[in-house]
């Protein structure tokens, strides 16, 4: 385990009576635009970093051409007992003004030692031969981890990850690892089993456009997998939906109109359970750009779902910054029940909150990327938070410009800004207990 003891509070924004925490650990953090991702060390500073130039020459930083954007990292204790750091990045070369070329935001996930940082696995490419259902991708049948040359951009997009964003594993072997794979860009998941060393991942299942439920989502970014009464589900947040299409019509759907949608396994076939908020025909039942969505415990240990609602305060459907919040939901009866907004106060307020994780007994760690990318005149920062215990206010939690289907509540700050100006735009950050 990496050497991550102590983080104190000793920031201004918070009151300087507030007692340092001891966190029995430390914080893993995600630089977007920065190449690199953070270990802090006893005092919060930072004490290690990661470069992505290490697996791969071509991420240089964000002043190069191309450059590397880099999304969820994650610890996790692997089958052998050795504890390693998972993560994900896609290159893009935007000297040509734009991001549509076949190359562009190919993705990659990798892990490596957290103690010794030695690679342990890479996944680079993708084979859709044991998917029955077409996956849009003309592969060679005899070589179906080599993509065809020659491919219009959107179906060489579709044979790769495109700009993955998260991944929840299932499951591990000697024989390789299962996990679950938010294919942002291609707007889809993948079930994906990646054998031990080997580059090449074999699709089990992929959910995309061609199965009803997912109808008019695009953009998914994280997700959070979990056997629940023995029925496998997934917990995914939808950054956006289509706007064109008769059914997006009739929702109003369109960039920054997001869900947060619960996923279950029945008999081999993955449908939706509930969505959030529901589907309402003739309005704009949506979440501001949602991100970050992982199961909880609030101040009393209940389970509770929350997000980051991105843009949850702005005074618009999307944008790249404004004011956004951490949304609190909770299962009941089946379906998904509105607790309130978390909005953080004055200047603590968030411009672009990212990632929503749990931070020991009662506590929340809140992601703020400032902006959706660089660069941006917001600072970037973490801050934790007491867990809330909310009540249900009778609203139905939906994204209005004037905010009144939802119920701002003012979360307790515990400490933070934390990272703040140690990173150019952070993704994501999680506790990594001593």
């Amino acid at each position: 385990m990496l050497a991550l003891i102590l983080l104190l509070a000793c920031d201004p924004g918070v009151d300087s009576a507030a007692p340092a925490l001891d966190l029995g650990g430390g914080l893993l953090a995600s630089d977007l635009s920065g190449n690199a991702w953070l270990t802090t060390d006893a005092s919060g500073e930072v004490s290690g970093r990661f470069t992505l130039d290490t697996l791969d020459p071509r991420c240089q930083g964000k002043d190069q051409q191309p450059y590397c954007l880099l999304f969820q990292s994650s610890l996790r204790t692997a089958l052998d007992g050795r504890d390693e750091v998972a993560f994900t990045w896609s290159i893009l070369d935007s000297s040509d003004g734009d991001d549509d070329d076949a190359t562009d935001l190919i993705g990659t996930y990798a892990a490596v030692d957290a103690n010794t940082l030695e690679p342990r696995w890479t996944l680079s490419t993708l084979d859709f031969s044991g998917w029955s259902r077409d996956a849009g991708c003309p592969y060679d049948p005899a070589d179906p981890c080599t993509v065809p040359q020659g491919l219009a951009a959107p179906d060489y997009w579709r044979c790769h990850l495109h700009m993955p964003h998260d991944l929840a594993m299932v499951d591990e072997t000697d024989d390789g690892w299962t996990g679950w794979i938010a294919d942002s860009r291609n707007s889809r998941l993948l079930e994906v089993f990646s054998p031990a060393g080997q580059s090449c991942g074999r699709v089990r299942t992929v959910v995309d456009g061609a199965d009803p439920d997912w109808a008019i989502y695009e953009s998914p970014n994280a997700l959070h997998y979990e056997v629940r009464d023995g029925v496998e589900t997934l917990l995914v947040s939808i950054k956006g939906t289509h706007a064109a299409g008769a059914e997006a019509e009739a929702q109003l759907a369109g960039e920054g109109k997001g869900k947060v949608v619960s996923w279950e396994n029945h008999d081999g076939r993955w449908a939706e359970a509930w969505s959030f908020p529901p589907v309402t025909l003739g309005s704009e039942a949506f979440v501001n750009t949602p991100h970050g969505v992982a199961r909880l415990r609030d101040g009393e240990g209940n389970e509770v779902i929350a997000f980051a609602q991105s843009l949850g305060a702005h005074e618009q459907w999307g944008g790249t910054t404004g004011e956004g919040t951490v949304t609190v939901i909770r299962e009941r009866d089946g379906q998904a029940e509105y607790l309130g907004d978390l909005r953080f106060p004055g200047k603590f307020a968030l411009g672009f909150s990212r990632d929503v994780s749990q931070l020991g007994d009662g506590r929340w760690l809140v992601t703020d990327s400032g902006c959706l990318t660089d660069p941006c005149d917001a600072p970037t920062r973490a801050w934790v938070i007491a867990a809330p215990v909310l009540d249900a206010p009778g609203l139905g939690g939906t994204w209005r410009a004037d905010g009144s289907d939802q119920h701002f509540v003012e979360p307790e700050i515990l400490a933070g800004p934390l990272l703040e100006g140690e990173a150019t735009v952070l993704y994501s950050t999680e506790w990594m207990p001593e």
